[in-house]
């Protein structure tokens, strides 16, 4: 059973890679601030019409992926991007192993008509398999 869906529209930035040097800093690629600053705005402004608050015990997290070609793209690096997002917007607590033990990533193809690919993140209940 999904707690929480979010659909996030467009191509995810990898956070990661093409990193810019600051002062002696790393900092992300201006891609993937404008991306997150985009995204988390919307976020913030919407998760309070849901009701939602950042579970205190463990979910697992599905992330399906959508791309708008098939060119090389790698879906840790955009899970990496996705699941800050989902931290900095009070979603989730931490995405540590504690908070977060099981995460799901897939590939659901190319969105060969709108070249706008989709991305559905699902926040469910983790069943940890004990007891059984």
């Amino acid at each position: 059973m999904d707690l929480l869906e979010i659909k996030l529209r467009g191509r995810i930035p990898s956070k990661k890679n093409s990193r810019r040097n600051y002062r002696g800093n790393s900092i992300p690629s201006a891609k993937f601030v404008e991306w997150h600053d985009r995204n988390r705005a919307s976020l913030v402004e919407w998760l309070p019409t849901t009701g939602w608050r950042a579970p205190e015990s463990p979910v697992s997290v599905s992330i399906l992926f959508e791309f708008p070609d098939m060119g090389k793209a790698d879906l840790s690096n955009k899970a990496e991007s996705v699941m800050d997002l989902l931290v900095d917007c009070g979603i989730l607590r931490d995405d540590s192993w504690r908070f977060v033990p099981e995460l799901l990533l897939r590939f659901a193809g190319e969105d060969k008509l709108s070249k706008n690919p989709l991305t559905i993140v699902r926040i469910g209940r983790y069943d940890s398999g004990e007891g059984q």
